[in-house]
């Protein structure tokens, strides 16, 4: 089954996952009634996993094979619970800040590993397949602060690594050098940047739950047998999630 196909079902379930991301963290954070002291209740640390969609952005995309040169405008989607991939998620762990900058209080400093995903949908005649679903993965290092006792902003810069699936002109990336222990390719392929804002409600003791709603832009040379090709990519996430502080 070749699941580079985006049928109209795949997209209107893209786009209405996302939505559906972004409208719980809305009512997340108008029904958030227990205030937040600081930046994790009280606590020092704090570690999260979320899952959710994206909405991606229609961005220049160059193809380069010897002779072979081709600019387009690429239409992504995401697809986060598959087919033939792993599912999209976020984990991040977060340790607050003592002092403050720049008049802001309760700051915090990160690392997450967003395991983003990318199917190329209008395909060139010369490229067969053009995707990086098992990872299209941006590990930044952010810093936050709470704007709102419910409401926190963040922004953050990493490396981008990829497991990149292709076929240009009938060549077919080869799966290796293979990463151990993933059983896949991975190649470190640019940088990246995220902002966003999250809401957390505490549900029990140092358990919460979250929302966060996100903008991420990327840049990468993606490689392909013979060449490169050049990736720029703009999205915006919507994630739930739950986490624990200590």
């Amino acid at each position: 089954m070749n699941h580079n196909f985006c049928s109209p079902s795949h997209r209107q379930a893209s786009v209405s996952h996302f939505w559906l991301m972004f409208g719980f963290m809305i009512f997340g954070a108008t029904i958030s009634d227990i205030a937040i002291a600081s930046a994790f209740g009280g606590s020092k640390n704090a570690f999260d996993i979320q899952s959710g969609g994206a909405q991606n952005f229609n961005m220049p995309l160059k193809f380069e094979q010897g002779a072979y040169q081709e600019k387009l405008t690429a239409k992504y989607s995401t697809r986060p619970f598959g087919p033939g991939a792993a599912p999209y998620y976020d984990i991040r762990y977060r340790r607050a800040m003592d002092s403050s900058f720049w008049g802001l209080n309760d700051m915090w400093w990160g690392i997450e590993l967003l395991h983003h995903k990318v199917w190329l949908n209008n395909l060139p005649a010369a490229v067969s397949e053009f995707r990086m679903t098992f990872g299209y993965n941006l590990i930044p290092f952010s810093v936050g602060a709470s704007l709102l006792p419910w409401l926190n902003f963040y922004f953050g810069v990493g490396p981008v690594v990829v497991h990149p699936v292709n076929t240009v002109n009938g060549l077919t990336l080869p799966n290796e050098p293979i990463t151990w222990p993933t059983g896949k390719r991975y190649s470190l392929v640019g940088a990246g940047m995220h902002t966003g804002v999250e809401a957390r409600q505490f549900l029990w003791r140092n358990i919460f739950a979250n929302a966060d709603l996100r903008f991420m832009l990327t840049k990468a040379i993606v490689p392909i047998v013979g060449g490169r090709a050049r990736v720029l990519q703009a999205s915006m996430h919507g994630h739930l999630g739950l986490g624990v502080a200590w």
